[in-house]
């Protein structure tokens, strides 16, 4: 995320913290206007077909990550896929189904309102985290994709940059959203940390990403300066 601002020239535009952090995949369209208003961002939600397949199964990844012998990552993915289900229904109430399968639509945007769709965090409840933004987050657990739409004048032609969530974030659950988004993507950038080994979760996207005809796929590692001894250890990695 952290790469994209930079690319884009908004620093801090997307949440790049550790926590909170971006679990929407989210599309930047450069130079593009909005093709249905005049508006400059669209948050759309899942239906509710979309929103029981997240909430009740782990998806591609989850079984491949099973197959990697990590059944330990996948309980733990379904004990948070359960809290995370009943503080959605607590944080928006009666709302809650009412706003499965429809989007909202804005004129303008800034980082505060994008938090509101796409933050996400570990245990992560507004309401009950001090100093947080009531509305912080309000919207992350369903919402199925952000679009944002940037005029960039100086651009040569129209451009489409695509931030996605981790594969270290719980919320990986959205990976068929994500290998959507990948699909229909030219160049693929992976983007690892140095002193992070590849873990089962990391290799099952890769293999995903592998799986994808006709695609560029750089892998970026990320953090090298941090190593005790980068000079020996870049070789290794």
């Amino acid at each position: 995320t952290s790469l994209i601002n930079a690319m884009i020239g908004r620093p801090g535009l997307l949440p790049a913290d550790v926590n909170p952090w971006t679990s929407v995949v989210t599309s930047l369209h450069l130079g593009q206007h909005h093709p249905a208003t005049e508006g400059a961002a669209r948050f759309t939600f899942f239906d509710g077909a979309e929103w029981e397949r997240l909430t009740q199964r782990g998806g591609r990844i989850g079984e491949l990550a099973g197959r990697a012998g990590a059944e330990d990552e996948r309980e733990k993915i379904a004990r948070q896929i359960d809290e995370m289900r009943e503080k959605t229904r607590r944080r928006l109430g009666r709302r809650f189904e009412l706003l499965l399968g429809t989007a909202h639509d804005y004129g303008s945007f800034d980082a505060g309102l994008i938090e509101r769709y796409v933050c996400m965090g570990d245990d992560f409840l507004a309401d009950e985290e001090e100093g947080a933004e009531p509305d912080q987050g309000r919207f992350a657990d369903i919402t199925k994709a952000a679009d944002l739409w940037l005029p960039q004048g100086d651009l040569p032609m129209n451009l489409c940059l695509r931030d996605t969530p981790g594969v270290n974030d719980t919320f990986m659950i959205r990976e068929q959203i994500t290998i959507g988004a990948i699909r229909g993507s030219r160049l693929c950038v992976v983007v690892l940390s140095a002193h992070q080994a590849l873990s089962s979760v990391d290799m099952a996207l890769i293999r995903l990403i592998s799986n994808v005809r006709s695609r560029e796929v750089i892998v970026f590692v990320n953090r090298i300066d941090e190593l005790s001894d980068p000079a020996s250890q870049i070789a290794e990695i």
